[in-house]
Order: structure tokens, then C-alpha cells, then sequence
């Protein structure tokens, strides 16, 4: 008759111990549904273009006189592209028998905020932002989620 407590037991243990699994698995942070994550992207990045962008590319982001139409660019544009083309499409450098310079360093980096893009833009680079080098994923999905409505 031993046996049996034993066997008891060792089912109470499992039971308790896939009970606290449970319980555990019920407190855990839930992963977000695609639609939730991509809403939350899109709004992310809502914000983002407001502080940013709205001023120069337009509140519709459809462009102004100072800058281009943003929706129509993102539509034939992949995320990777987008990244490159708002963090670091300008580099600026100054010769180091300058750099000493105050300056020189000021003069070459308004050289290079302000020097002509190939497109015709004068978009600065914004890597050195930490709120839009983290965000412009998020910002590239607001933009695409915007350009898709704008063609319906």
C-alpha cells in the first residue's frame, strides 16, 4: 500500500507543477498581434514624422515648395532605402590641417546639411537624432501606410 501515496504524490507534484507553469505563462507580457504591433508602428511613427517632417514635406507629407512629396517616393521605395536616404544621405568632412578650427568644422558641417542631394532635396541627415535613428523604421511604416491610402 505504499506504492500508492507515492504515486499520489508524484501526481500532485505534476499537477502542481503544470499549474504554476500555467500560472506562470498567464503573467507573462503577451507578444502584440501583427495588426496591434503594425498600429502601433504606424502611430509611432505618426508622431515622429509630425516633430520631424511635417514642416517641410507638408502635414499630408504630399510636399511643399521646400520639400518632395514623400508619399509617392515611399511607394516605390523599400524600408532599407528609406533608412539609408534619412540618416545618412550627407556626410561632411573638414581636412585635417583644419580641424582645429571652429570654423572650419561649423562651415563644413552646414556645407554638408545644406549641399544638394542628387534628387534635388536639401534633406539633412538625421542619424545623429536619437529619437528619428530609432524611430525611422516606424516612420517608414507611417509613410507606406499613408501613401497605400492616398492611392485608393
Amino acid at each position: 500500500m505504499s506504492a500508492c501515496p507515492s504515486k499520489l504524490g508524484r501526481l500532485w507534484l505534476a499537477i502542481a507543477a503544470l499549474v504554476g507553469a500555467w500560472d506562470a505563462a498567464a503573467q507573462a507580457p503577451r507578444p502584440l498581434a501583427p495588426s496591434e504591433a503594425q498600429a502601433r508602428a504606424i502611430s509611432t511613427g505618426h508622431r515622429l514624422f509630425d516633430a520631424n517632417c511635417a514642416r517641410c514635406h507638408g502635414a499630408d507629407a504630399k510636399g511643399t515648395a521646400d520639400a518632395p512629396d514623400l508619399l509617392r517616393r515611399v511607394r516605390g521605395m523599400s524600408q532599407d532605402r528609406f533608412v539609408e536616404a534619412v540618416l545618412r544621405r550627407y556626410t561632411w568632412s573638414v581636412p585635417s590641417s583644419e580641424a582645429g578650427s571652429e570654423a572650419a568644422v561649423r562651415d563644413a558641417m552646414t556645407r554638408g546639411l545644406l549641399e544638394r542631394n542628387p534628387e534635388g532635396s536639401a534633406m539633412p541627415a538625421w542619424e545623429g537624432v536619437s529619437i528619428v535613428r530609432s524611430g525611422v523604421d516606424d516612420l517608414f511604416k507611417y509613410l507606406a501606410a499613408q501613401a497605400t491610402k492616398d492611392m485608393r
